[in-house]
Protein backbone atom coordinates (compact mmCIF):
# COMPACT_ATOMS: atom_id res chain seq x y z
CA UNK A 1 0.00 0.00 0.00
CA UNK A 2 2.89 2.40 0.76
CA UNK A 3 4.24 1.72 -2.72
CA UNK A 4 0.91 2.55 -4.30
CA UNK A 5 0.52 5.73 -2.27
CA UNK A 6 4.01 6.89 -3.21
CA UNK A 7 3.36 6.13 -6.87
CA UNK A 8 0.05 7.94 -6.68
CA UNK A 9 1.72 11.01 -5.23
CA UNK A 10 4.26 10.93 -8.06
CA UNK A 11 1.49 10.51 -10.57
CA UNK A 12 -0.43 13.49 -9.25
CA UNK A 13 2.65 15.67 -9.63
CA UNK A 14 3.73 14.42 -13.04
CA UNK A 15 0.45 13.72 -14.79
CA UNK A 16 -1.71 16.81 -15.22
CA UNK A 17 -4.73 14.98 -16.69
CA UNK A 18 -4.92 12.58 -13.78
CA UNK A 19 -4.49 15.38 -11.28
CA UNK A 20 -7.40 17.09 -12.98
CA UNK A 21 -9.49 13.94 -12.53
CA UNK A 22 -8.56 13.91 -8.86
CA UNK A 23 -9.39 17.54 -8.10
CA UNK A 24 -10.36 19.55 -11.20
CA UNK A 25 -9.24 23.17 -10.98
CA UNK A 26 -11.40 24.38 -13.80
CA UNK A 27 -12.70 27.93 -13.74
CA UNK A 28 -16.29 28.72 -12.88
CA UNK A 29 -16.90 29.45 -16.55
CA UNK A 30 -15.83 26.00 -17.71
CA UNK A 31 -18.31 23.21 -18.33
CA UNK A 32 -17.08 21.35 -15.26
CA UNK A 33 -17.30 24.53 -13.21
CA UNK A 34 -20.90 25.06 -14.25
CA UNK A 35 -21.85 21.43 -13.58
CA UNK A 36 -20.11 21.52 -10.20
CA UNK A 37 -21.91 24.73 -9.30
CA UNK A 38 -25.29 23.15 -10.10
CA UNK A 39 -24.52 19.98 -8.17
CA UNK A 40 -23.24 21.88 -5.15
CA UNK A 41 -26.15 24.31 -5.13
CA UNK A 42 -28.69 21.51 -5.31
CA UNK A 43 -26.88 19.48 -2.65
CA UNK A 44 -26.99 22.49 -0.30
CA UNK A 45 -30.68 22.89 -1.08
CA UNK A 46 -31.31 19.26 -0.17
CA UNK A 47 -29.02 18.97 2.84
CA UNK A 48 -28.92 22.40 4.40
CA UNK A 49 -26.31 22.66 7.15
CA UNK A 50 -25.41 18.98 6.87
CA UNK A 51 -23.84 19.58 3.47
CA UNK A 52 -20.63 21.23 4.69
CA UNK A 53 -19.26 18.13 6.41
CA UNK A 54 -20.94 15.52 4.21
CA UNK A 55 -19.56 12.90 1.81
CA UNK A 56 -21.30 14.92 -0.92
CA UNK A 57 -19.13 17.95 -0.19
CA UNK A 58 -16.01 15.78 -0.03
CA UNK A 59 -16.83 14.14 -3.36
CA UNK A 60 -18.26 17.07 -5.31
CA UNK A 61 -15.05 17.84 -7.23
CA UNK A 62 -14.62 14.34 -8.61
CA UNK A 63 -14.13 14.65 -12.34
CA UNK A 64 -15.80 12.39 -14.90
CA UNK A 65 -19.08 12.44 -12.94
CA UNK A 66 -20.94 11.49 -16.11
CA UNK A 67 -18.88 8.30 -16.31
CA UNK A 68 -19.75 7.55 -12.69
CA UNK A 69 -23.45 7.92 -13.52
CA UNK A 70 -23.07 5.53 -16.47
CA UNK A 71 -21.31 2.96 -14.30
CA UNK A 72 -23.88 3.13 -11.51
CA UNK A 73 -26.86 2.93 -13.87
CA UNK A 74 -25.44 -0.03 -15.77
CA UNK A 75 -24.74 -1.83 -12.51
CA UNK A 76 -28.33 -1.45 -11.30
CA UNK A 77 -30.49 -1.99 -14.37
CA UNK A 78 -31.91 -5.51 -14.75
CA UNK A 79 -30.05 -7.72 -17.21
CA UNK A 80 -32.64 -7.36 -19.97
CA UNK A 81 -32.32 -3.56 -19.82
CA UNK A 82 -28.54 -3.26 -19.64
CA UNK A 83 -28.41 -2.58 -23.39
CA UNK A 84 -30.31 0.64 -22.60
CA UNK A 85 -28.00 1.72 -19.79
CA UNK A 86 -26.26 4.37 -21.88
CA UNK A 87 -29.56 5.93 -22.95
CA UNK A 88 -30.91 5.85 -19.39
CA UNK A 89 -27.75 7.39 -17.93
CA UNK A 90 -27.63 10.07 -20.62
CA UNK A 91 -31.27 10.94 -19.95
CA UNK A 92 -30.57 11.32 -16.23
CA UNK A 93 -27.64 13.62 -17.00
CA UNK A 94 -29.58 15.67 -19.57
CA UNK A 95 -32.65 16.10 -17.36
CA UNK A 96 -30.47 17.06 -14.41
CA UNK A 97 -28.83 19.75 -16.54
CA UNK A 98 -32.18 20.92 -17.88
CA UNK A 99 -33.75 21.41 -14.46
CA UNK A 100 -30.61 22.22 -12.41
CA UNK A 101 -30.70 19.00 -10.43
CA UNK A 102 -27.79 16.94 -9.20
CA UNK A 103 -27.93 13.81 -11.42
CA UNK A 104 -27.14 11.73 -8.33
CA UNK A 105 -30.38 13.04 -6.83
CA UNK A 106 -32.39 11.72 -9.77
CA UNK A 107 -30.64 8.36 -9.40
CA UNK A 108 -31.56 8.34 -5.70
CA UNK A 109 -35.23 8.96 -6.53
CA UNK A 110 -35.20 6.18 -9.13
CA UNK A 111 -33.48 3.78 -6.75
CA UNK A 112 -36.03 4.54 -4.05
CA UNK A 113 -39.03 4.29 -6.35
CA UNK A 114 -38.24 1.25 -8.47
CA UNK A 115 -34.74 -0.05 -7.67
CA UNK A 116 -34.02 0.75 -11.33
CA UNK A 117 -36.53 -1.82 -12.60
CA UNK A 118 -38.54 -0.28 -15.49
CA UNK A 119 -41.21 -2.98 -15.17
CA UNK A 120 -42.26 -2.21 -11.60
CA UNK A 121 -45.92 -1.33 -11.07
CA UNK A 122 -46.85 0.16 -7.70
CA UNK A 123 -49.79 -0.74 -5.49
CA UNK A 124 -51.70 2.33 -6.70
CA UNK A 125 -50.81 1.78 -10.35
CA UNK A 126 -47.56 3.78 -10.50
CA UNK A 127 -45.43 2.73 -13.47
CA UNK A 128 -41.77 2.54 -14.34
CA UNK A 129 -38.45 3.85 -13.06
CA UNK A 130 -39.85 6.93 -11.35
CA UNK A 131 -43.19 5.30 -10.47
CA UNK A 132 -45.53 7.77 -12.13
CA UNK A 133 -49.30 7.43 -12.01
CA UNK A 134 -50.78 7.41 -15.54
CA UNK A 135 -53.36 10.05 -14.63
CA UNK A 136 -50.64 12.31 -13.20
CA UNK A 137 -48.47 11.80 -16.28
CA UNK A 138 -51.33 12.65 -18.65
CA UNK A 139 -52.30 15.76 -16.69
CA UNK A 140 -48.77 17.01 -16.25
CA UNK A 141 -47.55 16.27 -19.78
CA UNK A 142 -50.38 18.45 -21.08
CA UNK A 143 -49.89 21.15 -18.45
CA UNK A 144 -46.13 21.36 -19.05
CA UNK A 145 -46.42 20.87 -22.82
CA UNK A 146 -43.78 18.13 -22.84
CA UNK A 147 -44.44 17.40 -26.51
CA UNK A 148 -44.86 13.65 -26.05
CA UNK A 149 -48.25 13.33 -27.63
CA UNK A 150 -50.68 10.87 -26.10
CA UNK A 151 -49.38 9.45 -22.81
CA UNK A 152 -50.14 5.76 -22.24
CA UNK A 153 -48.97 3.05 -19.88
CA UNK A 154 -46.53 2.04 -22.60
CA UNK A 155 -45.06 5.54 -22.54
CA UNK A 156 -44.34 5.20 -18.85
CA UNK A 157 -42.73 1.80 -19.34
CA UNK A 158 -40.20 3.44 -21.64
CA UNK A 159 -37.26 4.22 -19.30
CA UNK A 160 -36.20 7.37 -21.14
CA UNK A 161 -39.67 8.91 -21.36
CA UNK A 162 -40.43 7.93 -17.78
CA UNK A 163 -37.38 9.84 -16.54
CA UNK A 164 -38.20 12.83 -18.73
CA UNK A 165 -41.70 13.05 -17.27
CA UNK A 166 -40.57 12.32 -13.71
CA UNK A 167 -37.77 14.89 -13.72
CA UNK A 168 -40.04 17.57 -15.19
CA UNK A 169 -42.70 16.83 -12.58
CA UNK A 170 -40.12 17.00 -9.78
CA UNK A 171 -38.96 20.37 -11.11
CA UNK A 172 -42.57 21.58 -11.10
CA UNK A 173 -43.00 20.51 -7.47
CA UNK A 174 -39.72 22.17 -6.60
CA UNK A 175 -41.18 25.46 -7.79
CA UNK A 176 -44.44 24.86 -5.92
CA UNK A 177 -42.58 24.45 -2.63
CA UNK A 178 -39.97 27.20 -3.03
CA UNK A 179 -37.07 24.74 -3.48
CA UNK A 180 -37.65 23.15 -0.05
CA UNK A 181 -36.20 19.69 -0.68
CA UNK A 182 -38.07 17.85 2.05
CA UNK A 183 -41.38 19.24 0.86
CA UNK A 184 -41.07 18.72 -2.88
CA UNK A 185 -39.82 15.20 -2.30
CA UNK A 186 -42.79 14.53 -0.03
CA UNK A 187 -45.10 15.98 -2.68
CA UNK A 188 -43.62 13.65 -5.30
CA UNK A 189 -44.61 10.76 -3.06
CA UNK A 190 -47.93 11.83 -1.56
CA UNK A 191 -49.12 14.63 -3.80
CA UNK A 192 -48.96 18.41 -3.57
CA UNK A 193 -52.40 18.79 -1.97
CA UNK A 194 -51.70 16.23 0.75
CA UNK A 195 -48.43 17.92 1.68
CA UNK A 196 -50.15 21.29 1.99
CA UNK A 197 -52.86 19.71 4.14
CA UNK A 198 -50.21 18.20 6.40
CA UNK A 199 -48.45 21.54 6.73
CA UNK A 200 -51.75 23.20 7.61
CA UNK A 201 -51.92 20.77 10.56
CA UNK A 202 -48.31 21.60 11.48
CA UNK A 203 -47.14 18.18 10.33
CA UNK A 204 -43.84 18.07 8.44
CA UNK A 205 -43.73 15.06 6.09
CA UNK A 206 -40.25 13.57 6.32
CA UNK A 207 -40.19 9.79 5.91
CA UNK A 208 -40.05 9.64 2.12
CA UNK A 209 -37.50 12.43 1.84
CA UNK A 210 -35.36 10.64 4.43
CA UNK A 211 -35.36 7.43 2.39
CA UNK A 212 -34.34 9.26 -0.79
CA UNK A 213 -31.61 11.20 0.98
CA UNK A 214 -30.18 8.02 2.47
CA UNK A 215 -29.85 6.65 -1.06
CA UNK A 216 -28.35 9.96 -2.18
CA UNK A 217 -25.65 9.71 0.48
CA UNK A 218 -25.07 6.04 -0.33
CA UNK A 219 -24.57 6.85 -4.01
CA UNK A 220 -21.97 9.50 -3.17
CA UNK A 221 -20.20 7.06 -0.88
CA UNK A 222 -20.08 4.57 -3.75
CA UNK A 223 -18.83 7.25 -6.14
CA UNK A 224 -16.06 8.12 -3.72
CA UNK A 225 -15.03 4.47 -3.53
CA UNK A 226 -15.09 4.11 -7.31
CA UNK A 227 -12.98 7.24 -7.66
CA UNK A 228 -10.41 6.04 -5.14
CA UNK A 229 -10.24 2.66 -6.87
CA UNK A 230 -9.57 4.42 -10.17
CA UNK A 231 -6.74 6.41 -8.63
CA UNK A 232 -5.14 3.31 -7.15
CA UNK A 233 -5.50 1.43 -10.43
CA UNK A 234 -3.81 4.32 -12.27
CA UNK A 235 -1.01 4.30 -9.71
CA UNK A 236 -0.53 0.56 -10.18
CA UNK A 237 -0.42 1.01 -13.96
CA UNK A 238 2.23 3.69 -13.52
CA UNK A 239 4.30 1.36 -11.34
CA UNK A 240 4.04 -1.35 -13.96
CA UNK A 241 4.98 0.97 -16.83
CA UNK A 242 7.93 2.39 -14.92
CA UNK A 243 9.17 -0.85 -13.43
CA UNK A 244 12.74 0.15 -14.15
CA UNK A 245 12.52 3.04 -11.71
CA UNK A 246 13.24 2.41 -8.06
CA UNK A 247 10.35 2.96 -5.71
CA UNK A 248 11.30 3.42 -2.06
CA UNK A 249 8.88 1.85 0.37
Amino acid sequence: MKTIKLALATLLVSNVSFATLMDPSFTEGSQFGRELSVRAKHAKELMGGRYRKSIVKVTEKVGEMDDMVFDLVEKRLPEKYKSQSEAVAQTIIEQAQKYSFDPVFLMAVIANESSFNPEVVGTSGEIGLMQILPKTAKWFAKKADLGMGRITDKTLRNPVKNIQIGAAYMAYLRGEFDAHGQLYLAAYNMGKVNVKRALARSIMPKDYAGHVMNRYINFYTEIRTLHNDQMLAAAERMISSKSSEAVVE
